[in-house]
């Protein structure tokens, strides 16, 4: 997804956009859907239903996506093991980051690190 762009290159929302952006410099925390509600100004409800309009995504799944893209990039630029990588990030559990790591790659972490552009 383009920076502030949703998935059809229209601009998103100010309040969206200003979560999107909070979320892409705080991935590695759990955020919690009041607390990004109210920094978007509006309803928990409301929120999550205008998020996931405008993006495609919940809240979890865009927080997972950028946890993901994160992993990636230091899967493939650093020597860190699969478990620092998966604490930096924001996961609490090995062994649910490698499933989900597989889930939406096909890979698992170590698979992805020999051959990152396969």
């Amino acid at each position: 997804m383009a920076c502030g762009r949703d998935r059809s290159g229209r601009a998103l929302s100010e309040p969206v956009n200003r979560v999107r952006s909070f979320l892409e410099n705080n991935s590695e925390q759990c955020q919690r859907l009041d607390n990004l509600a109210c920094l978007a100004n509006l309803s928990k409800y409301h929120f999550a239903r205008r998020f996931k309009a405008e993006t495609g995504m919940t809240c979890r799944q865009y927080l997972s996506y950028l946890r993901l893209c994160n992993a990636m990039r230091l899967l493939r630029t650093t020597r860190m093991s699969v478990s620092e990588i998966c604490y930096k990030v924001g996961y609490g559990d090995l062994t649910h980051f490698a499933r989900v790591f597989k889930k939406h790659s096909g890979r698992t972490p170590s698979e992805f690190r020999r051959n990152p552009f396969r």
